[in-house]
């Protein structure tokens, strides 16, 4: 059985391989089959959890996990989903997440699995993706036409649509589907997360691998400048100095503090502004004292009444209200999700909780905070090459940090069609790159920051023999025969050092 699993693992891989790159490009908004590929693909995998993941491993990743799952069960078997979607979707719904999050973490342990080509593949199809779109949206309106045009609007059916808010979307390849422009820049910042990578990559040692994560990461940046996105940049500003940081400082106890410290606060503050956001919500006479404290402080007032976000979190967080309906509002509302979507929050935390309520809230929260302890532990000990460990910690975090603040659930600006951000595709491949990057806290002795220029020249003095040795030792990062004949990932898959 052993040998049979060794022997497929290289397909497997491969097969995973190509399933992130469709889902990636979401070919035809077919999104329900390539994630039905993946959940095969997870199925398929089941063996390494089964045969290469020892009791401790095992039981880690379950208790990893238990957030997720109950995230997917609520949000799946919500109200919403039964009211708004049909069985096949909900049963998406509930396997889409669990399959990349598992095969992830199974595939970690498959030695004839490359993680960087399955990186470049991703960015690649995704690069491909987006630039195509962006060349249509750019050849349509021109550069910078958000800030040029941005009074402009044009008509689409008798409708009117302001220019600043577009993007046009080639999901189809022969269509261009007119989407809303935050949607579409989410793809080109995931894009740009390549760049921080190259600071841990020598040109001259390593120029094939250099250039691919640079056109990669360079076309993500040139539309975020080309269109602009000012909190899209600034986003990519503060993933490039945390790979700064790597790079230069050495991160060492005492960096780390400061940056759990930070991680604390921003947890503790968003708890109390989701607090305040809940209490000052509510439209019961109950509530005035406190809403009316908020209305006559001129900060807080600006912060949680008169911007955009507070209108929309209002109906979402309002469990006393009767003028939804107890349908859509009321304690089995602000529970177990609405029956709406009350068009969309601009937030991936708060359209979780209209769709799976509190609870669903909660088990994610818990998750991304699982999720932040598992990334140090995986930068920290595990054997990959900087530039790939940087590279997927960057992706994830812009990601996140993206759709905290601008998730669009509606991005069709014609089409009244809800996208899920369970079942958003990117969401999807960033739960298989969470479980691949999945540490337990005796996986490995802490590696020594090194970078990787250093390393290369250090290897040009060691015997082949030394090499040969070095590659059993570290079989992820190995040279192996995996079947992908891809050329010009050939020297890629060639170069991959064992850092110490």
């Amino acid at each position: 059985m052993l040998e049979f699993i060794k022997r497929n693992g290289s397909f497997i891989g491969f097969l995973f391989m190509e399933v992130l790159a469709l889902v990636a490009i979401n070919l035809g908004d077919f999104n329900e089959i390539w994630t039905i590929l993946g959940f095969i693909g997870a199925l398929l995998l089941i063996p390494y959890l089964v045969f290469f993941f020892d009791k401790r491993e095992r039981l880690s990743l379950l208790l990893f996990s238990i957030p997720l799952v109950l995230y997917s069960v609520f949000i799946s078997f919500s109200r919403f989903s039964f009211a708004n979607y049909n069985w096949f979707t909900i049963i998406i719904s509930l396997i889409g997440g669990l399959s990349f999050f598992f095969a992830g973490a199974s595939l970690k342990k498959c030695k004839t699995f490359n993680i960087e080509t399955a990186l470049l593949i991703f960015f690649g199809a995704l690069a491909f993706i987006t630039t195509i779109s962006f060349i249509v949206t750019f050849a349509n309106y021109g550069f910078f036409y958000r800030g040029l045009s941005s009074s402009n609007v044009i008509y689409y059916d008798g409708e009117m649509f302001s220019l600043y808010s577009l993007s046009l979307w080639v999901s189809q390849i022969t269509n261009a589907n007119m989407m809303n422009s935050d949607f579409a820049i989410m793809y080109a910042l995931v894009l740009s997360s390549c760049l921080p990578g190259l600071l841990f990559i020598s040109p001259k040692m390593h120029l094939k691998r250099f250039v691919l994560f640079a056109i990669f990461g360079g076309l993500g940046l040139l539309i975020i400048l080309l269109s602009p996105k000012y909190y899209a940049i600034a986003i990519f500003v503060l993933a490039m100095l945390f790979a700064i940081y790597v790079r230069f400082a050495k991160p060492n106890r005492v960096g780390r503090i400061v940056l759990n410290t930070i991680a604390l606060v921003t947890l503790v503050v968003f708890a109390i502004v989701f607090l305040i956001f809940l209490l000052n919500s509510q439209s019961s006479p109950s509530f005035n004292g406190i809403k009316s404290f908020i209305q006559n402080n001129t900060i807080l007032n600006f912060l949680f009444n008169e911007n955009g976000f507070a209108q929309t979190f209002k109906p979402v967080l309002d469990f006393t209200s009767t003028n939804y309906g107890f349908q859509n509002g009321g304690w089995l509302g602000f529970l177990f999700g609405s029956t709406q979507s009350y068009g969309g929050t601009g937030s991936f935390i708060f359209d979780v909780m209209t769709e799976g309520g509190f609870f669903a809230l909660v088990s994610i929260i818990v998750f991304v905070v699982f999720t932040y302890i598992s990334l140090q532990r995986y930068l920290k000990k595990n054997k990959d090459s900087m530039h790939v460990k940087i590279i997927i910690i960057c992706f994830l975090a812009t990601f996140f940090v993206f759709s905290l603040i601008n998730y669009q659930s509606f991005p069709y600006m014609t089409v009244n069609y809800y996208v899920s951000f369970a079942t958003f595709p990117i969401t999807l491949v960033a739960l298989f790159f969470i479980g691949y990057t999945f540490t337990t806290k005796k996986d490995y002795p802490e590696i020594v920051f090194e970078d990787e220029s250093v390393s290369s020249k250090k290897q040009e003095n060691i015997t082949g023999e030394v090499t040969n040795s070095n590659d059993d030792a570290n079989p992820t990062n190995s040279d192996t025969s995996s079947g992908v004949d891809i050329s010009i990932l050939d020297e890629i898959e060639e170069e991959n050092i064992d850092e110490k």
